[in-house]
């Protein structure tokens, strides 16, 4: 069985990039690989070469990086090893569509000239197109979008690998009397984001207790009916514990509707019940008897305001929301999805993956 090295920068914990990303290691280490979480922008993150040396194996290595974050040493480990690695690389968007978004307001990436020439140099190493393929979070549908430079400009393979449920991270929460309420949303606050929660959000903390809500977050604070900071572990008690919660995503998913959030993942898949602001995207992967997604921030305080005074008419949705992050939507999902990009490679630890997922599964009682 190969090795994998899930390269990564978020600095730990807190941004769905970082839950992503490590819910993919768990999944691959419960499956059987020895897989290595490398977050090179800690203070302390050993180097490529070390990195490298140390994950080899005989039977080859998978590298799953960042288009943006591939420096000289990555891409020289990678062309010692170009015989039998398999690469796959977040890469950002590049396309006539994301041209023409204002990137001073809207905070996209947008593929540099830098990491134009890394990928591509990566792709001519591997010098084969099933060991080798570009992704992002998007749906298949905006993947041809908002990557089509990539794809029809220099023929690259792209695929789609979407947010998902964490299941070890998110399933199986419990009832706590001091995280109950109407309503919840655990965010980050900072002035991009708040654009959303400004609109959505902040109207129904005032009068203060008259939408029982509570605040939580990853990192930064918010002011009325703040209650703290969370450790990622309690994420699930307080999804338990509310009787709706709430996700809003960044202006750019709202304006573009290419990206998609974790939370309404995280949210259904533990059983729970979520409104979300709208996106094609999310109308693309849940049905409406599934999720509420509300258009308008007076749809979505109208939403929030009637299933807290309604909560059995939530019941269905969670019911049906559940079933179907279950069974097509956990991170289980994604990293067999991942390994079947490698076309012609990796077709037992597919079929690996899912027969592991079956019994974890049964194991939780999911």
């Amino acid at each position: 069985m190969r090795n994998i090295i899930q390269a990564t920068d978020t600095g730990g914990a807190g941004t769905a990039h970082h839950f992503q990303r490590s819910g993919l290691v768990k999944v691959a280490q419960t499956v059987g690989f020895q897989c290595l979480y490398w977050d090179t922008n800690l203070k302390n993150a050993p180097p490529a070469f070390d990195v490298f040396d140390e994950m080899d194996c005989p039977d080859g290595l998978i590298f799953i990086g960042q288009g943006y974050n591939l420096t000289p040493a990555i891409i020289k480990c990678i062309e010692e090893r170009k015989d039998n690695i398999l690469v796959a690389l977040r890469c950002s968007d590049y396309s006539p569509f994301t041209d023409k978004i204002d990137k001073n307001y809207y905070q996209i990436l947008h593929a540099q000239e830098q990491e134009i020439k890394n990928v591509l140099k990566v792709r001519e190493i591997i010098n084969d197109d099933s060991r080798f393929f570009i992704f992002n979070h998007y749906t298949d549908t905006f993947m041809k979008i908002t990557h089509e430079y990539w794809i029809k400009k220099y023929g690259v393979k792209a695929c789609s690998d979407k947010l998902a449920c964490d299941i070890f991270l998110y399933c199986n929460g419990k009832l706590d009397k001091d995280l109950m309420c109407g309503a919840s949303i655990i965010t980050s606050f900072h002035p991009y984001k708040n654009i959303g929660f400004d609109s959505y959000i902040r109207p129904m903390l005032f009068p203060v207790g008259e939408t029982p809500i509570k605040l939580w977050s990853s990192w930064g604070t918010s002011g009325a009916q703040y209650c703290g900071m969370l450790p990622p572990q309690k994420n699930r008690d307080v999804y338990k514990s509310s009787l709706v919660n709430m996700s809003i995503a960044e202006p750019h998913a709202r304006r573009f509707h290419f990206d998609l959030v974790e939370r309404p993942y995280a949210v259904l898949g533990g059983g729970n019940f979520c409104v979300s602001d709208y996106s094609d995207s999310l109308k693309d992967v849940f049905d409406e008897d599934e999720l509420i997604l509300a258009k308008t921030p007076k749809e979505f305080q109208d939403a929030v305001k009637h299933y807290i005074r309604y909560p059995d008419e939530r019941l269905p949705f969670m019911e049906r929301g559940k079933k179907t992050i279950i069974n097509g939507h956990t991170y289980f999902h994604r990293f067999s999805q991942l390994l079947n990009n490698f076309t012609g490679h990796m077709e037992n630890e597919v079929d690996r993956t899912m027969i592991v997922y079956d019994l974890v599964k049964n194991k939780m009682k999911l």
